[in-house]
């Protein structure tokens, strides 16, 4: 297409005629008076689009919502650039326009649904971790950054085994090679730091069957531990005190 900097169309195609929602490029042209009322979602568009003209003499991608014949809106990326008179100014521009609006959706709802994934993925108290079969954290929640007082994205791209003492390190490069190998969760438990923790491993399958990632879920069960270890001793008095009884009841019978 050409148009004039003030807003009438000099030429367009019929592809443009059609992205626009006009039956021709003539109708197109006759119809519309004033691209950036009729045609630009929001008159300070077209405003935008000849500012970068003016600074940059071109412009490529820049995208930005249109409004069709029907008063339908949609999204459409642009290539345009300015064309000067014999006196340096704009003269017209000329470019190429493009629908995106298919693609605004569907970014749009990746970033919707990575937005509930990342909501999801800080819900749990749990340490949620994804790596790679080398070990480098691709995503980590904030829990599982902050029990290491750090942050997400401190993390990510950094070796898991470079947060882990030496012997956890090792005892998870194992468990991570079983998993791959038999692309199968594993089950553990880990003591660190004077804390315990529960980790399942699971390994992640592509469309090859074969594992890429793994996905690592570590609960603290400090506490469960030490309930269990305190009914373990209440237990052994309690036996130890009942044989105790029986002993003494024993020696008053004899």
């Amino acid at each position: 297409f050409q148009s004039t900097p003030q807003g009438a169309f000099l030429s367009a195609n019929p592809a443009m005629a059609t992205i626009l929602g006009y039956a021709s490029a003539e109708e197109l042209i006759r119809e519309v008076t004033n691209i950036g009322e009729q045609v630009y979602a929001y008159p300070l568009g077209r405003l935008r689009l000849l500012k970068a003209l003016e600074k940059h003499g071109s412009v490529e991608g820049m995208e930005m919502p249109m409004r069709r014949k029907d008063g339908t809106i949609i999204w459409t990326s642009l290539i345009a650039r300015a064309v000067p008179g014999a006196d340096g100014k704009m003269a017209y521009l000329e470019g190429q326009l493009a629908e995106v609006t298919q693609r605004k959706k569907a970014v749009g709802e990746l970033r919707e649904s990575e937005a509930r994934i990342r909501a999801l993925f800080n819900a749990t108290s749990d340490s949620v971790i994804l790596v790679d079969v080398e070990g480098v954290i691709l995503a980590i929640n904030e829990h599982g950054a902050r029990r290491r007082s750090l942050t997400p994205e401190e993390m990510t791209g950094h070796s898991l085994y470079d947060h882990l003492t030496p012997h956890s390190a090792e005892h998870r490069r194992l468990q991570i090679r079983e998993a791959v190998r038999t692309k199968s969760p594993r089950t553990f438990e880990e003591e660190r730091e004077g804390f315990s923790y529960s980790i399942t491993i699971y390994p992640i399958l592509d469309a090859d069957d074969a594992v890429r990632q793994l996905a690592s879920f570590s609960r603290d069960i400090t506490a469960s531990k030490e309930s269990e270890e305190t009914i373990r001793r209440l237990n052994e008095n309690l036996e130890q005190r009942v044989k105790e009884g029986v002993f003494r009841e024993d020696l008053f019978h004899r």
